[in-house]
């Protein structure tokens, strides 16, 4: 086929910006893909926690060193 908008098949290579079929419909679908974004969120959990509880027992002391100085 000569025509650049579509395949062998006849279909569009893009779909309309209007059709995006994830995301509820809003403009936040089409900016995120939700289910890859929860994948990767859900897959990394362990490793956040892991920092988050790492650095809150250096949070701690240095807020105890720092009451006690008072």
């Amino acid at each position: 086929m000569s025509s650049d908008t579509t395949s062998e098949t006849g279909e569009p290579l893009l779909k309309a910006s209007g059709s995006c079929d994830h995301g509820g419909g809003s403009w936040w679908g089409n900016v995120l893909d939700v289910e890859e974004a929860k994948s990767q969120v859900l897959f990394s959990l362990p490793m956040i926690l892991t920092n988050v509880f790492y650095y809150s027992i250096t949070l701690v002391s240095v807020m105890f060193a720092g009451q006690s100085a008072t």
